[in-house]
């Protein structure tokens, strides 16, 4: 027989030392996993799970191997001097042979077979380095001659190795003569300034989070035996939820730390909502058992419920094909659901130590305690007689707010993540300003039938050129590399030499010839066309990538053209991300409703339930258009956020409305149920709002702009439950109110 929710906590209350040895237990051996948790942001994390994306991918790392590069950039007034030279062929022999790296690249490996000494005349080898397309489109050198790079590809490798290659080149950047100014740029060191700022955030935002929240429940609660217990089931949930993902292997990311202030979030709320209520009926002279079971009848139906909302809302992300969003959804609907099982079995347990309570002991209002409950009956009892000034108000708002919903932008450059002032950032920046791409993305090309080799001909390759100096016409396009070039390329050097000789032996001669395995199959089967481009986001490369494609196969009719490589990869992932959000915020608001539909059965307590939640996230969005905040990886899932808040506070209300509503009018139910939870929605959003401003205060753009939207979100959902839900129950019929 299943157990009511009284005749449940009848049992834990009884059974509460068992119940916390048990937790204590459990903690225990979930702590551990903590220390497995690892991070990793590198971009194949983010790769969607697309089996022909994916599979053409794997294809081409088989064919041409890996596009995981960093540059080594230099410039200054030294550089184009013997010693600056000098040191350039150093740093360029040296990468070559760092753990890690597969191979470098660039004006020495390119032109040291072209001067009887090196380091040549500079002027000489800069006039020949601009002279030449091949050495400006594959980035070694940039527009005006005035910055050099060096092209280092990388093998697999993990965070710790990453670091550790690029603080060598950091340390060889660091090096230079004197008028030389060396970086280093490229995926790579946005992946490891990424983890740095989510080390950070772990390390210094988080914990000083959970202080700000021990002191404001100092400053409202007084006791600190009063500020223990939600800070205990904060603790209790996160640990075995994030003890749990260590366990089994799950890798915070820039989508997955979200889970931490999440949880956080969702707990606490928790925590505070039933601990009001158990204080106010141990003012009232209940011992601490007694006033647990009371606070539990009141508190049991919205505490479920708002598990079950809020879980399924984030729940529905297990259907997204980008791995870490499915990974999100999947954690969050974990620990929403660890949470709501401590709510009903830890919590009342710890709540309920001691058995009697003597005027000494009893928790004594705080002024905010008792400001909140007047507050809140004489907001209630205005919203109620001012019903149609709060309607009208509301809707002028929504009206104001629907037009910024269609002015919200997206952003997906992972550049965009990182402020402006940011080293790695300013890096980029500064390589692309010299007509340096930082990144690349791949066209693949190859015969529409299997057996097809179109490029067996020495010919077809040269048309490739043809149609790479085209794509160099491209927006956006700072370089493009083709086998084609790469041969008329030796062609011109060795003008002995036939197109079929050139391909013969590639590998054993020129830097040229070694270099045409990296873009063209000895089979003849297959080819590629590299394009050098900004870190852009996928709404400004998307088009040019396309039409890219299309070009190439405008051109060669025969033959099948694809975009690939890492960050193209990146790029889908960052717009899968954006529509997997938008429909999580749909189903999670669908599974409200439905929810609410089937516990109210009544279609007015159902729009005053709803009506206030969509109002709060539609003034999110809605200033979030107006003030020009694009959605991104973390902003998208501030309504769902809001609307799980939202939901979670109207359920509570909606609680005790339910049970005065048996016995009052709708207009004093209504006031008296505002009035009950006053406390606890006014304490929840302080401590979670407070919490989210230290998460704004951070330098990692997304943790910034979501502490502070999700601060205001907050206040807004506050505003919206002690306003709006008021004057829509007090103009509730009264039949409607006793069915309920």
């Amino acid at each position: 027989m299943i157990l009511d929710p009284q005749s449940w906590l009848k049992i834990v209350v009884k059974r509460r030392g068992r119940v916390l040895a048990a937790s204590v237990v459990l903690t225990a051996l979930a702590a551990p996993g903590l220390l497995e948790l690892r991070l990793d942001n590198s971009p194949r994390v983010f790769f969607v799970n697309d089996a022909e994306a994916l599979q053409r991918y794997r294809q081409f790392e088989m064919d041409f191997g890996r596009d995981w590069v960093v540059r080594l950039a230099a410039s200054g007034p030294g550089l184009w001097t013997d010693e600056g030279l000098r040191w350039l062929a150093e740093v360029e022999m040296a990468a070559a042979s760092l753990g890690g790296s597969a191979g470098a690249a660039g004006l020495y490996t390119r032109h040291r077979s072209d001067f009887d000494v090196w380091p040549p005349e500079p002027d000489s080898l800069r006039r020949r380095a601009l002279d030449d397309p091949l050495d400006r489109n594959a980035g070694w050198v940039g527009r005006q001659g005035e910055t050099v790079s060096l092209l280092i590809a990388l093998y697999h490798l993990d965070r710790m190795e990453l670091d550790s290659l690029l603080d060598e080149l950091e340390r060889a950047a660091g090096q230079a003569p004197p008028g030389v100014e060396a970086w280093i740029a490229g995926l790579p060191s946005i992946q490891r300034a990424m983890d740095r700022e989510l080390i950070r955030f772990f390390s210094r935002f988080f914990p000083l989070l959970g202080v700000l929240a021990v002191i404001l429940l100092l400053v409202v609660l007084g006791r600190p035996v009063h500020v223990l217990p939600p800070l205990m089931l904060v603790a209790v949930c996160t640990t075995l939820l994030f003890g749990g993902m260590g366990f089994v292997g799950v890798t915070l990311n820039l989508v997955t730390m979200m889970l931490a202030p999440l949880i956080f979030v969702i707990t606490l709320a928790t925590a505070v909502h039933v601990l009001v209520r158990v204080r106010y009926h141990q003012q009232q002279g209940e011992s601490p058992p007694r006033a647990v079971c009371i606070a539990y009848r009141e508190k049991a139906w919205p505490v479920f419920w708002t598990g079950v909302t809020t879980g399924v809302g984030f729940g529905a992300l297990v259907s997204s094909t980008v791995p870490p969003v499915r990974t999100l959804g999947a954690c969050a609907a974990a620990g929403i659901a660890l949470m709501t099982v401590a709510a009903f079995t830890f919590y009342p347990a710890l709540l309920a130590l001691g058995r009697v309570s003597s005027p000494a002991s009893r928790p004594v209002p705080r002024p905010l305690e008792l400001w909140a409950r007047r507050a809140g009956r004489g907001v209630a009892q205005w919203a109620g007689r001012r019903h149609r000034m709060v309607f009208m108000g509301s809707a002028a708002v929504a009206l104001v707010c629907l037009p910024g919903v269609g002015l919200l932008t997206t952003e997906t450059s992972v550049l965009s993540y990182l402020p402006r002032s940011h080293p790695a950032r300013q890096a980029i920046e500064r390589l692309e300003g010299a007509g340096i791409g930082a990144v690349s993305a791949e066209l693949t090309l190859a015969a529409k039938h299997e057996d097809g080799a179109p490029f067996e001909q020495p010919g077809q390759l040269l048309r490739l050129a043809d149609a790479t100096r085209e794509l160099r016409q491209l927006p956006l396009v700072l370089g493009a590399v083709s086998a084609g070039d790469l041969l008329e390329d030796v062609l011109q050097r060795q003008s002995a030499a036939t197109p079929e000789e050139a391909l013969a032996r590639p590998g054993l001669a020129s830097p040229e010839q070694r270099l045409l395995p990296y873009f063209w199959t000895r089979d003849g089967r297959r080819a590629r066309i590299s394009l050098l481009v900004p870190l852009a986001g996928h709404r400004e490369l998307d088009p040019v990538l396309e039409g890219a494609r299309g070009r190439v196969e405008a051109l060669f009719p025969d033959l099948q053209a694809a975009v690939t490589g890492r960050y193209p990869l990146v790029l889908a992932a960052q717009r899968r991300l954006l529509e997997t959000m938008m429909a999580s915020l749909s189903i999670t608001l669908l599974v409200v409703t439905l929810i609410f539909a089937g516990l109210l059965r009544r279609l007015p307590l159902w729009l005053a339930a709803l009506a206030p939640n969509g109002w709060a996230v539609l003034f999110v969005l809605g200033a979030m258009g107006w003030a020009g905040v694009p959605l991104d990886s973390t902003t998208i899932m501030i309504a769902s956020v809001v609307l799980g808040l939202a939901v979670d506070d109207t359920l509570h209300t909606f609680g005790h409305y339910r049970r005065l509503a048996s016995r009052l009018d709708p207009a004093r139910a209504a006031v008296g149920a505002v009035e009950e939870v006053a406390g606890a929605h006014v304490l929840s959003t302080l401590l979670l709002a407070g919490g989210f401003l230290v998460c704004a205060l951070s330098s990692f753009v997304p943790v910034a702009r979501f502490g502070a939207l999700a601060a205001a979100a907050l206040m807004v959902a506050l505003l919206a439950d002690l306003l709006l839900v008021p004057a829509w129950l007090s103009r509730l019929p009264t039949n409607t109110t006793r069915a309920a």
